[in-house]
């Protein structure tokens, strides 16, 4: 029952602050889904595009800055501007620089609207599972929303059945919003007319949103399917809070790494994160295959790591990336750490086990694993 509950207040949280980050990936309060170099009305500018405005940053110290409709610059016609305005002149450029062709302006116009109605249209399905989640949750603490539930299951819906609907609305979530940030980043084009564009922060949030729907959806499908014991989660916490220091200290750097590990993922999905469940499989087990594929897989990642943060651009990190890097950081001083705790863990308990005779010892003695 703990476990549902759990289950049913993460749903929430997750539904909310994916939501959250969807309102803000769609407000004009960032508005930027892709910065990059443009030339418009014979100006060289740098854009902030949004989803349907796009705001005009001049290089010219202490000029304004423009806001401006990207469905009005497709609409424009641009082949009546005289040459002199569609072509500018830079000194570190030895030819001409033209104007921003309308194609992009309607390219930009154009993905904007399909992937904003996208994002739109995905409220529907969040909302519906965040309203079911309320109510399992406020099953308990509310004695009112019983007898409504009492009164869906009587219609035929069984919980194994409810619970795959809501994973299957959920799961529309998902697609829409996966959708969305894939059809942008594949149709947008790569430049402006000017160098390469880049991604903006309103595009990091969005694909904050695919990464925290996709983990919901994971928990979902496991308590749909019964994916996982009840038992066996209880008997993992009771193992954990019995633990003496040294192992829950362990314990507890391995569900730090696991967090700051979702939170690198927000620049690309990090596999090292698999380390840390050989890690607590070894800490959960005693198994010695775990323990040194743990050892071997993080001595193999941990220079890895180490020239990934060197390479980073750190002076062109935008607010995301600079979190999910300033995360690698720590995440490879606690790799150090960890790893030095778990082979003393190791350690102590051999020196325990073949230096004690008063007694046989074994392999799998959970108090001699615990000292």
């Amino acid at each position: 029952m703990h476990i549902e509950r759990l289950v049913n207040s993460s749903t929430i949280i997750s539904v909310f602050s994916g939501l959250v980050l969807v309102f803000f990936s769609l407000s004009l309060v960032l508005n930027e889904w892709k910065v990059g170099a443009a030339v418009h009305e014979g100006q060289l500018r740098v854009i902030h595009v949004g989803l349907q405005n796009a705001v005009l940053e001049p290089t010219q110290v202490g000029a304004p800055e423009e806001t401006v409709v990207l469905r009005e610059l497709c609409e424009m016609n641009l082949d009546d501007m005289p040459d002199n305005v569609r072509a500018i002149s830079l000194p570190s450029l030895s030819v001409p620089v033209f104007e921003t062709p309308q194609a992009v302006w309607c390219a930009l116009a154009d993905e904007g609207e399909n992937a904003g109605k996208l994002l739109m249209a995905a409220w529907a399905p969040a909302l519906v599972v965040s309203i079911w989640s309320s109510m399992r949750t406020l099953q308990h603490l509310c004695p009112q929303v019983s007898p409504l539930l009492d009164r869906i299951e009587g219609l035929g819906m069984r919980e194994r059945v409810i619970d795959v609907s809501v994973t299957a609305v959920w799961s529309v979530y998902w697609l829409l919003i996966l959708v969305a940030v894939m059809m942008y980043a594949v149709r947008i084009p790569n430049s402006f007319g000017i160098g390469p564009s880049l991604f903006g922060q309103s595009f990091e949030l969005a694909r904050c949103c695919v990464l925290q729907s996709t983990l919901l959806a994971v928990i979902l499908l496991g308590r749909a399917l019964k994916l996982w014991s009840t038992q066996s989660v209880k008997d993992f916490v009771a193992e954990v809070r019995e633990s003496r220091m040294l192992k829950f200290i362990l314990y507890l750097l391995f569900g730090v790494q696991i967090v700051l590990y979702l939170i690198a993922s927000l620049t690309y999905v990090q596999l090292s994160a698999v380390t840390c469940f050989m890690g607590l499989s070894y800490l959960a087990t005693k198994s010695l295959h775990m323990l040194w594929g743990y050892v071997f897989f993080t001595l193999v990642s941990m220079p890895m790591d180490l020239f990934v943060l060197v390479a980073a651009p750190w002076h062109r990190l935008n607010f995301v990336g600079l979190v999910a890097y300033s995360s690698l950081t720590v995440i490879a001083v606690l790799k150090a750490v960890v790893l030095v705790g778990m082979l003393a863990l190791h350690l102590k308990f051999n020196f325990r086990l073949n230096f004690r005779s008063d007694r046989p010892q074994r392999l799998d003695d959970d108090n001699e694993f615990e000292a």
